[in-house]
């Protein structure tokens, strides 16, 4: 904790400013209703190893609404460097058919569809580096042949912030194969620690669950849940043109064989990794290797834990367009 003093002496500093934020919520007069909220912190050790970030989640959900609030930073010696911090929320209107997608630190934000906003070019750019730094071979496509998933109680105990849980492991292998009939295997594991569902957890998970319906219906598509946006991004710029998109949501589709899970997930890590000659094999990219990431790593790991889960008062302002920012697009 040697940042420590710093890190009090700037929070001081400014909680001294009264900046346009705060002002608005010290003013905010709009109703409170009865709001799903549930924050968490994440950590993951980035691709290949490298580029490890961490951050916090804030998800308020009503049925027909929800704000999620993100904030990441890295904590590599490079990735500190590049992420310095971010502060994103991603608020949805399903009663109004919007998306808004806001930069907290840049003041801006983008208006999009409820199945979001097309890529920028600056964002083109980056799938396509990721792509050619994945290691498979251009213009080769892959798909699924087989599947097997196995979910199991360890029966080990630990204590997850203030809840004694157990645990669960899950792990769903898919064989993927190209045209030449080459193949590769996907493995996504799970570890779960989970805890006898309280009332607070309940009556928050009912509000998630119409809120899902809904979100579905609207988008006529089912969501892949428990698995996180960020792996869900990175597997989606890895292997866009390599597997479509029902492959792709195959590789994490865990949903109806956790359902022999007992308890509330308090913490949740998911490790993914390929290995294979399929398409040429996904390989270490360029800058993976002269940075030197870890022999034997998986490809991607991200933990996920839940700090407070319950039905609480948040004003309706939390799910309203602040007129202090600007929109980008």
């Amino acid at each position: 904790m040697r940042y420590l003093p710093l890190v009090l002496a700037t929070a001081l500093l400014a909680a001294c400013k009264t900046s346009p934020e705060l002002a608005r919520m010290a003013e905010d007069k709009t109703p409170e209703r009865p709001t799903a909220v549930q924050e968490s912190v994440y950590s993951s050790t980035g691709l290949n190893g490298l580029a490890p970030f961490e951050g916090s989640v804030t998800v308020f959900t009503r049925a027909d609404m929800q704000r999620e609030q993100n904030t990441l930073r890295g904590t590599g010696t490079m990735s500190r460097l590049l992420v310095p911090g971010e502060n994103r929320v991603q608020l949805t209107r399903l009663d109004l058919q919007r998306l808004w997608l806001i930069d907290v630190n840049r003041s801006e934000y983008r208006d999009c569809p409820l199945d979001g906003c097309p890529p920028s070019p600056k964002e083109k750019e980056e799938a396509r580096q990721a792509a050619r730094d994945s290691g498979l071979e251009k213009g080769c496509t892959m798909r699924v042949v087989s599947r097997d998933v196995q979910v199991r109680n360890t029966g080990a105990r630990q204590q997850v912030s203030q809840w004694n849980a157990e645990q669960w492991v899950a792990e769903l292998t898919l064989v993927l194969e190209d045209r030449a009939q080459r193949r590769s295997t996907s493995t996504l594991s799970a570890q779960l620690w989970t805890v006898p569902a309280t009332e607070a957890m309940r009556a928050a998970h009912e509000i998630e669950k119409r809120y899902q319906a809904d979100a579905e219906r609207a988008l006529r598509a089912t969501a892949v849940r428990r698995v996180p946006v960020e792996l869900r991004e990175l597997v989606d710029s890895l292997m866009a043109e390599a597997l479509k998109a029902e492959d792709r949501n195959a590789l994490f589709d865990l949903e109806r064989d956790l359902a022999q899970v007992s308890g509330q997930p308090v913490r949740t890590t998911l490790s993914w990794d390929v290995r294979g000659n399929a398409c040429g094999g996904m390989g270490l990219g360029p800058m993976a290797r002269v940075l030197g990431a870890p022999a034997g790593a998986p490809l991607f790991s991200i933990t996920h834990e839940v700090r407070r889960y319950e039905v609480a008062p948040v004003r309706d302002s939390q799910f309203q367009l602040s007129g202090l920012y600007k929109r980008r697009n």
